[in-house]
């Protein structure tokens, strides 16, 4: 018998951190991400989705946090 491929989950961090980069890729939002609560009510989720999407952005090097600014948009030269 042959072992069938597990499904993979796909976390609601993980779409909402794709929904971001397409809105960057667009070119929606230029320098910086509106705030976590404008993201929140336009993505439909919590709060805490919106800091782990940002997280994982921040992770790869899409964005920068700016304490008390937000999140500022890295351009691609500076992207690791």
């Amino acid at each position: 018998m042959q072992a069938l491929a597990q499904p993979r989950r796909v976390l609601l961090a993980d779409q909402v951190a794709q929904a971001i980069e397409g809105e960057i890729a667009a070119q929606r939002w230029r320098e910086w991400l509106p705030s976590e609560r404008s993201l929140q009510r336009i993505l439909n989720v919590s709060r805490q989705t919106v800091r782990a999407a940002l997280a994982r952005l921040e992770t790869r090097g899409r964005v920068k946090v700016d304490p008390y600014r937000g999140y500022r948009i890295l351009p691609p030269r500076q992207r690791a």
